[in-house]
């Protein structure tokens, strides 16, 4: 009995860890569009106030500053994925951009559209862009 629950304990780790690897890809797919570094940099440069080691003046940090995916992605997964967890496993993916994105309009949708298709290693025509959010910045994509 012992070894039975090692055994789900470990694949259940198993599955949690391919959900997260799949997240953080996803997002290096999508993070230069939807500007998430970009917002981290600079919400780190507000909310300190660096000055530089020879003492001359303010120094700020490069404008490159690593985020967290899980806030920008979140990923739609079908019942399968338990079993067989993989890109093929996930039915889409849901995107929260930045405020730093312009007014998201639609050649901006289906680009966006064309990097998470491009994740789900399916064609662009294969991908459906679903609820669009503009008060809460989301945009759901499925596979069509």
């Amino acid at each position: 009995m012992g070894w039975v629950i090692l055994g789900v304990a470990v694949w259940a780790a198993a599955v949690f860890a391919q959900y997260f690897r799949l997240t953080d890809l996803c997002h290096r797919h999508i993070k230069d569009h939807i500007r998430s570094e970009l917002l981290a940099a600079h919400r780190y440069k507000a909310s300190r106030r660096l000055t530089s080691r020879s003492g001359d003046g303010p120094w700020y940090p490069s404008l490159v500053r690593p985020t967290n995916p899980f806030l920008h992605v979140r990923l739609l997964p079908t019942p399968r994925f338990v079993i067989a967890p993989g890109r093929d496993s996930l039915r889409g993916v849901v995107v929260h951009w930045t405020p730093l994105v312009p007014f998201p309009d639609g050649e901006w949708c289906d680009e966006l559209a064309d990097r998470v298709a491009h994740f789900l290693a399916v064609d662009s025509s294969q991908v459906h862009q679903g609820d669009l959010n503009l008060r809460r910045r989301r945009l759901t994509i499925t596979r069509a």
